[in-house]
């Protein structure tokens, strides 16, 4: 049973089979439906014919599934994903209270997560497609540095924000799984004690309510000790500069990648990806202009935003999911950090409303080891929502 729908297709347990031996045996993997595999259909949230699609669907494995396979993973099947990894919410439901949305565009992959159904999932982010399912499902969300992972056989929204992350219960799983797609070291000796916790609110706090503030607020004190020391950011204007870039770059790069779709399928496409796509179209050249612009002046490698010796701690929804009736969510607070191409893992931190409340981690540009080793040294203080869910 799938009560949840957060499966498009899966593998039976009785159709399970003997598994190739490697550093990931024993880890069940489920593949958001952008990502092609050979043994299950790829049809990226939509009922568009394959045809549609033919040079991607032609790869057979996408070059993660490929790495996880050889590795030993068992791939189980394809998780639900929205319309193209865009708006349009699929049939997933949240696991906690089925009124609310799980999140968008890796709904299916932190659902699968939550409920325990597999121990791994792949998603990716192009505004909050990891951040924001992983704090309304309540489990770890991993955006690696933009172009960290190979994104091959991945259907391209945005060649400029595409990233291609992880979902899972444990940071363990995080690392080692990292270790075969992303050539992560997770014994470089880096350290909480070695690092400053910076607290960053952002322009955006106020549309939290007081008791989700006063909930972060207490994580970052519950953490502090963990760390060489302690501040505080006020906001800062290239990150609200690079919210507004990434939502003009993200359109117009949709409309650029996706909108041919239009042409041949226009009657099968909802009216929100039309939107959508008629968005990014309508942009004017000095709106472009400004916001790549933003984007590069914020990749470039003598102008990290965060240090190097530097863990932000930032919210990553405005509060607990909302109702399944108003869409997936506003992406605002992951838009900045996705442009950025920082690295941030998204941590369940509280229940309210029995439902999950997250975080997210942040480091320097390329620090994905340092990020998941401190996260690793914290971990036993997060809130573990699916433990919860367990005892029941």
């Amino acid at each position: 049973m799938d009560p949840c729908h957060a499966w498009v297709c899966r593998e039976e347990a009785s159709t399970h089979l003997a598994q190739t031996q490697g550093p990931l045996s024993g880890i069940t993997v489920g593949v958001k439906d952008i990502i092609v595999t050979k043994d299950f259909p790829t049809q990226f949230g939509t009922t568009l014919p394959a045809s549609a699609f033919t040079d991607l669907l032609g790869m057979g494995d996408a070059s993660s599934v490929a790495m996880l396979r050889q590795a030993g993973a068992r791939i189980i099947g394809k998780t639900v994903t929205t319309e193209l990894a865009t708006f349009r919410p699929g049939p997933t439901l949240n696991p906690w209270r089925h009124e609310r949305t799980p999140g968008g565009s890796s709904s299916g992959s932190a659902v699968a997560i939550a409920t325990g159904d597999v121990s791994l999932a792949l998603a990716t982010q192009t505004a909050g497609s990891i951040g924001r399912p992983a704090a309304f499902c309540g489990v770890l969300g991993f955006k690696p540095s933009f172009d960290r992972l190979a994104t091959e056989g991945v259907l391209m929204t945005s060649k400029t924000l595409d990233t291609l992350g992880l979902m899972a219960q444990s940071v363990d799983t995080l690392q080692r799984s990292m270790t075969v797609l992303g050539n992560l070291n997770s014994s470089a000796p880096v350290t909480a004690s070695t690092q400053t916790l910076v607290f960053y609110q952002s322009h955006l706090w106020s549309t939290l309510t007081l008791e989700d503030q006063l909930v972060i607020q207490d994580f970052v004190q519950q953490i502090a000790p963990y760390f060489r020391a302690v501040s505080q950011k006020q906001p800062q204007p290239c990150l609200v500069n690079l919210t507004r870039a990434q939502q003009c770059i993200h359109s117009h790069e949709v409309s650029e990648h996706l909108g041919y779709l239009l042409e041949n399928h226009h009657e099968s496409l909802s009216g929100t990806f039309k939107a959508f796509v008629a968005d990014g179209k309508n942009l004017s050249a000095d709106d472009l202009t400004w916001a790549y612009q933003q984007l590069h002046t914020a990749r470039q490698e003598d102008n990290s935003i965060v240090k190097e010796d530097e863990i932000w701690v930032t919210p990553v929804t405005n509060g607990v999911a909302p109702m399944h009736s108003v869409g997936t969510g506003d992406p605002v607070f992951c838009r900045a950090w996705t442009a950025a191409g920082n690295p941030t893992l998204t941590v369940p931190i509280a229940m309210q409303q029995n439902l999950p409340l997250g975080v997210q981690l942040v480091a320097p540009k390329g620090s994905d080891e340092m990020l998941l080793n401190v996260a690793a040294e914290i971990e036993h203080l997060l809130q573990k929502p699916w433990e919860i869910r367990h005892d029941a």
